[in-house]
């Protein structure tokens, strides 16, 4: 497997994550959301060369990788390393 076939199937887990985290949070599907997380450089160097595709599938207007995550963040495994990710959803205009 390539490097770019690697980060795309990290990048479809993490939509995926982001995408229960929106339905356990009880988003509606059409609501716009920031995502921030915490995660080693080499996976946040991933998911953001995947930026555009996140941002697409999960509706974020936002993606934010902080030193610390503002609120209460949910914590997964995804290709063997921990992620922290808080997402909020933004006011409907």
């Amino acid at each position: 497997m390539t490097d770019g076939l690697i980060a795309e199937g990290v990048a479809r887990e993490f939509v995926n994550r982001i995408q229960n985290l929106r339905k356990d949070s009880g988003f509606a599907v059409t609501d716009r959301i920031a995502i921030e997380f915490v995660a080693s450089e080499a996976m946040t160097e991933t998911l953001f060369s995947l930026i555009d595709y996140i941002k697409s599938e999960t509706l974020a207007d936002e993606v934010t990788a902080p030193p610390t995550i503002n609120g209460d963040g949910t914590r997964f495994d995804l290709n063997d390393e921990k992620i922290t990710v808080h997402i909020t959803r933004h006011a409907r205009q």
